[in-house]
């Protein structure tokens, strides 16, 4: 007579269940980042009496274009995209009067693959006269040079 093996069901029980609470996390993640809003605050530190003038917008999205005084801030909102490829830019120009000409320049402002680790659903810039600082989880750090 031949002996039958019985497999361990309780074992596929403890997989399924590994791979459903796996799953479950992965999805709160991801979805507390496709659901939600995503802010991104740039502000004008330039100094008093110094304007920007900004021009923002993505792949998809234009969100305009307007000058911007010191102290105030150029704000949106958006979702991020389900493959996670959202990316917005900015385009500014200022008047340097010590220098005596204008700065221009084109910087990234949003990429989902960085900033949803760095700056989550907030993501804060400050425009000062040396560079652009993005406020990440350690600090203000400066990204980009003008």
């Amino acid at each position: 007579m031949g002996s039958v093996v019985k497999s361990g069901s309780g074992s596929n029980v403890k997989i399924v269940f590994v791979y459903l609470l796996v799953s479950f996390l992965l999805l709160q993640k991801c979805s507390s980042q496709l659901l939600n809003y995503i802010h991104v605050n740039v502000v004008n530190d330039l100094g008093d009496n110094i304007d920007i003038k900004m021009h923002c917008k993505s792949k998809d999205d234009l969100i305009g274009e307007r000058w911007v005084h010191y102290k105030e801030d150029f704000a949106w909102q958006f979702k991020r995209n389900f493959l996670g490829t959202t990316l917005y830019w900015c385009w500014m120009t200022w008047y340097d009067t010590s220098a005596g000409h204008w700065i221009v320049g084109s910087y990234e402002i949003y990429n989902a693959k960085t900033d949803v680790n760095n700056c989550g659903l907030h993501c804060n810039w400050s425009v000062r006269k040396d560079g652009l600082y993005h406020h990440l989880p350690w600090g203000w750090e400066k990204i980009y040079t003008w």
